[in-house]
């Protein structure tokens, strides 16, 4: 259910179980409830592909029927080990490259990058995930569970919520 702007009421107003709902219940579980969707990513993802067409899924939210409001597209990875000299990691829906949202030259590994993408998708059906691809040899996408038992790596994520407008 989408944000419905309340009304200005004035003293003495009757205020009724319905614009009660709408207006405060229904607005707060707007707000309550932002996530649309999330999926994380518990062990390594190596990168073999050499080109921005053809890159290797990383991560993906799944197919989501979205409503035309604006969304925050949000990823987490523990860490981007490049390949030969490069690795790239871009913001695609479904078969359409959008964004790249993060590059590695400067160093074999860098940690814990953190990357976000504000959007407004049309009201209709969007897979969104993160893919990456190399110049030459193999990189990776690191991950772990987070919880202590091996890795200590947590894992690598990507999330959509509802933002405001």
């Amino acid at each position: 259910m989408p944000w419905t702007a309340p009304a200005t009421r004035a003293t003495g107003d009757l205020i009724t179980a319905a614009i009660w709902n709408t207006d405060l219940k229904d607005n707060l579980n707007y707000l309550r409830d932002t996530e649309i969707a999330y999926a994380q990513i518990v062990a390594d993802v190596s990168v073999t592909a050499t080109s921005s067409a053809t890159p290797n899924d990383v991560v993906s939210s799944g197919a989501v029927t979205y409503t035309g409001e604006k969304v925050l597209i949000e990823g987490y990875f523990a860490h981007l080990t490049r390949g030969t000299t490069n690795i790239y990691v871009d913001l695609w829906d479904d078969a359409t490259r959008l964004a790249q949202m993060s590059g590695n030259s400067y160093t074999a590994t860098i940690n814990g990058v953190s990357v976000a993408n504000r959007r407004t998708p049309s009201a209709a059906s969007h897979t969104y995930k993160f893919r990456a691809y190399v110049d030459a040899g193999t990189g990776t996408v690191g991950a772990g569970p987070g919880d202590g038992t091996g890795s200590l790596l947590p894992p690598s994520f990507i999330r959509v919520s509802k933002v405001a407008a």
